[in-house]
Parts: structure tokens; sequence; C-alpha cells
């Protein structure tokens, strides 16, 4: 009976042990990543993107996505435009002169919904928490362009990034609690 217990309780431990580092990275990667949606008009697909600092480009996200996930894309233009992504677009430089589809971006506004994005990916900011959009369609706005379905940051990469802690305000000089003088040195 002993062993039997001993032998639970070394598994138990174990496996804690073991699950505490998976813990741990998700919620470090979730402070500093961004959520990405492309859809092909017949696939959506999701990435939660590592940023690698406080923020990428447009660009720059869709980059990290391939070499994080696989994304397969192609971008013309001096990588200043999207071609390909998920193997759907062009397979040129010339991304918008093979046929009349093209890749629109869009920015999520935070409740799932999307705004068209009237500057191209390679100069928009992108930081922690928030979600860019493709989608394969015809039109040139917004209106006319379809988006990508409706996503949020939490759908993607689970919970909302921690915002940054506030600094703590410095201890005052003089006496320490308990009345000790502080140390020099």
């Amino acid at each position: 009976m002993r062993l039997r217990l001993r032998s639970s309780l070394l598994g138990i431990a174990l496996l804690a042990g073991a699950l505490a580092p998976v813990a741990t990275a998700g919620v470090a990667c979730a402070a500093s990543s961004a959520g990405l949606v492309v859809s092909t008009g017949s696939n959506n697909y999701t990435y939660c993107v590592e940023l690698g600092g406080s923020s990428v480009n447009g660009i720059q996200l869709i980059q990290r996505a391939g070499s994080q996930h696989g994304l397969q894309y192609k971008l013309g233009y001096g990588g200043n435009a999207v071609c390909m992504l998920a193997n759907v677009g062009a397979s040129g430089n010339d991304c918008f002169g093979e046929h009349p589809y093209f890749w629109g971006y869009w920015r999520g506004n935070g409740s799932g919904g999307w705004s068209w994005s009237g500057t191209g990916a390679s100069n928009v900011t992108v930081r922690a928490g928030d979600v860019n959009g493709w989608s394969w369609g015809t039109g040139d706005s917004g209106s006319s362009h379809p988006p990508p379905p409706a996503t949020t940051y939490e759908s993607v990469c689970g919970a909302a990034p921690a915002p940054d802690p506030k600094p703590k305000p410095d201890k005052p000089k003089g006496r320490q609690p308990g009345g000790a003088k502080p140390k020099n040195g």
C-alpha cells in the first residue's frame, strides 16, 4: 500500500512539474503577441503571433506567422504588398495584375469587428493585443471588399495581454519600518 501511494504521489508531482512550464510559456507569449486572421474565401486561418518586441509592422506580422506557424506567403513590390497568403493569390511579383482578386488589409476594432486599412501594412504598427486580418476578394474599400470573420484577440490568443505594470513609488528615505535607520553601502 505504501509503495502504491508513493508511486501515485511521485506520478502526480512529475505531472505537475511537466505542466508548469507549459502554462508559464503561454502567459509569456500572450504578453507580447498579436492575432492574425487570413480569410481565403473558402477557409479561415488564425494565428497567435509572438511579436519579439513591443511592436512590428503588418508585413512583419505575416513574416513572423510564416516562421512561427508555417503560413505560406509571397510579397511583391519590394516587400510592401501581399501577393499570396495560405497558398491563395498571385504567384508572381505583380500582386494585382494576374486576376481581379487581391488581399484586402483589415484592422481589428477590439470587439470582433474590422476597419478597412487605408494604409499599407508596412506602414502600420501592430502591438500586443492587436488583431490584423487579410481577406481575399474584390473591391477597393471596406464597403466593397469582404472583411474576415468577426475575430477578437482572445479568440485567437487566449486571455488579453496584461497591461504594463505601473512603476512602484520610491520608498521614503529616513527611518525604515520598525524605527531602524537605512543602511549605507
